[in-house]
């Protein structure tokens, strides 16, 4: 999908990175919620609330959320990145 859709891949770390990258014409964004590589670590329901308003500036950005390892975790769900999240 990536190279189909004439992509580039531009690994970004923090919200200020982001903001950065979909500043300088990024379409597109892959976050990883939960069981990052090589750690483990998941997104804080900070850190989603975040990247939440970076992306609610971008609203042309494709969101892609990647939670592959939602069928073995123990929570019913990771920050949801992507929307704001229910109430």
């Amino acid at each position: 999908m990536i190279r189909v859709n004439g992509y580039r891949i531009a690994p970004v770390d923090i919200a200020e990175s982001l903001a950065a990258a979909l500043r300088h014409g990024a379409r597109a964004a892959v976050v990883t919620s939960r069981a990052l590589n090589p750690t483990g670590a998941s997104v804080s329901a900070e850190r989603a609330s975040e990247l939440r308003a970076v992306l609610a500036e971008h609203s042309h950005v494709l969101v892609i959320e990647d939670d592959h390892f939602s069928g073995v975790a123990n929570t019913n769900t990771a920050p949801d990145v992507s929307r704001n999240p229910p109430r």
